[in-house]
């Protein structure tokens, strides 16, 4: 295993395009500059290691969609090189996911293992409601207003549960 990681986004996620991405991660001691590349040629930017090993580099965004491999190099003091990498995915926003995502926050995405520590009033983004939508966790609603439907009948759902279960 290499001394170079990238935690955080893990691999194969999805992002917005023209979205801000942060990029985080830890070195092993030595290391004191991290460089970030996409498809080993553009430059993402770079930044200096902290004392602890952490490191973190913020994309102003991606403008074409498509998939991307995210190169991070390592550097020491002599200029030795590490380097690691992940592929993400970056897509046009849709609008099923501008209106049904905003402010919906699921069980089931706090489950999965890169947003458990997440605040619990977490707002899902479009890259996050896409991802769920793909991993079969979160059905499709083709529009405000069936979001609306499918709320109010759980909500009636709801109410009849409690009625009944008053004694």
């Amino acid at each position: 295993m290499t001394s170079l990681q990238i935690i955080n986004p893990t691999d194969q996620a999805r992002f917005e395009r023209l979205k801000p991405v942060t990029f985080t991660g830890k070195v092993d001691p030595g290391i004191v500059t991290v460089e970030l590349k996409a498809d080993d040629k553009y430059s993402l930017g770079n930044n200096q290691v902290k004392a602890d090993g952490s490191w973190s580099i913020t994309y102003s965004g991606f403008t074409n969609p498509g998939k991307r491999k995210i190169t991070a190099f390592g550097y020491d003091q002599t200029n030795h090189e590490e380097e690691t990498s992940i592929i993400i995915y970056v897509a046009d926003s849709s609008d099923y996911t501008k209106t049904i995502y905003e402010g919906l926050v699921l069980d089931a995405y706090k489950k999965l293992e890169h947003a458990q520590s997440l605040p619990t009033d977490h707002k899902l983004s479009d890259a996050e409601g896409c991802q769920l939508f793909e991993q079969g966790i979160l059905p499709i609603l083709q529009s405000k207003a069936t979001f609306m439907e499918a709320t109010e009948e759980g909500h009636k759902k709801l109410e009849k549960l409690v009625e009944q279960n008053k004694d």
